[in-house]
Formats: structure tokens, C-alpha cells, sequence
């Protein structure tokens, strides 16, 4: 809570109706007693709080949470408390169909971090090039009315350089959002 008092106060600096992305929690859910799951939903409401008052807006990047550590939050926090980030791939990692999350969820996503994947759970470099459902994503945002922002993540796999100019890469991944998605 220290390190994060000025955080949002330089944010506010800058402009407002920002979104800070936040993805730490701790201890996995299975490794928490009820005790410090209730620790963490104070926190991350007196967070969401005082980024509220600075009109900023605090947004949980679920990266390698389980279902069951995502739904103690958002059992416990208002929807106007806790937005959401989902990282698809980290998503299907963790086994949750990142598509039918986004749409049970909905109403609290506020940012996707987009990066294709294949289901094994290895990376792809470039959009497109991996087993995400293009066509299911595309309406299932259409379906939420989702106006957030789509955060595009292109890392390679681990340990290996490019195979192609990273323009390249670049290039279809920005032609895959164009085609596939319409943005």
C-alpha cells in the first residue's frame, strides 16, 4: 500500500479517466486461509477506492488466477469496485475458456489483453497464428457492448528470436485485427 500512495496521484498528473492495470494478489487462492482472502478484498477495495477519488480506475489484470481466485473477488466486490482485464492467453492456460469468461464477465471487463496462443498453452508470435476463436471473440464483444480498450501483447516464446522482421510480425497482427475483429 506504501509503494501504491503515490502511484495514483502521479497517474492523476497525467489525465484523467486513466486505467491502471493491477495484477498482483498474493498467495493462490488454495493458499489462502478466509482470513487473507478477506485481507485482499479490503485491499483491493481501499485501492479501487482511492483511485476512484482521483478519478482513475483501477482494472485487476487476472493473469494466472483460477476461476475460484477470481470469484472471491468479484463475490465480495462491486462491479464498481473491481473491473477486470482478462489476459486470454493466461486465461486458457489456467484452463478457462478465455471467450466464455469474457462473456460471463462482461459487464466488468474493462481491458483485454489480447495475444494469440495455441491450446497447449504455448505462445504464438503473431496474431492469427494460434487457436484463438476470432469469430466467437468478435461477437461475444458485440455481445457485451464492449468499448474498452484491446491491449495488444506480442511476445515471442521463450528463449527464441524472432523468425521474421518484427515489421513483420507487426503487420499480421495489425492485418488480423483489421479482418478478423474489424478494428
Amino acid at each position: 500500500m506504501d509503494i501504491l500512495d503515490n502511484h495514483p496521484e502521479r497517474l492523476s498528473d497525467i489525465g484523467k479517466n486513466l486505467t491502471c492495470n493491477l495484477s498482483c494478489s498474493g498467495k493462490a487462492s488454495r493458499k489462502r486461509n478466509p482470513s487473507q482472502n478477506e485481507q485482499l478484498v479490503q485491499i483491493l477495495g481501499e485501492l479501487s477506492s482511492l483511485f476512484d477519488s482521483l478519478d482513475l480506475v483501477l482494472v485487476y489484470q487476472n493473469v494466472g488466477e483460477s476461476r475460484t481466485d477470481l470469484d472471491v473477488l468479484t463475490e465480495q466486490l462491486e462491479e464498481d469496485r473491481l473491473s477486470l482485464s482478462p489476459d486470454l492467453h493466461a486465461r486458457q492456460a489456467g484452463d478457462v475458456d478465455p471467450i466464455a469468461f469474457i462473456a460471463e464477465r462482461g459487464n466488468r471487463i474493462a481491458s483485454i489483453h489480447l495475444r494469440d496462443y495455441n491450446a497447449d498453452g504455448t505462445r504464438t508470435v503473431a496474431l492469427v497464428e494460434g487457436e484463438l476463436a476470432y469469430e466467437s471473440l468478435k461477437s461475444t464483444l458485440e455481445g457485451i457492448d464492449f468499448l474498452g480498450d484491446l491491449i495488444v501483447e506480442l511476445i515471442l516464446p521463450s528463449g527464441n528470436p524472432p523468425d521474421r522482421p518484427l515489421l513483420d510480425i507487426l503487420k499480421a497482427s495489425r492485418d488480423t485485427l483489421s479482418n478478423r475483429l474489424s478494428i
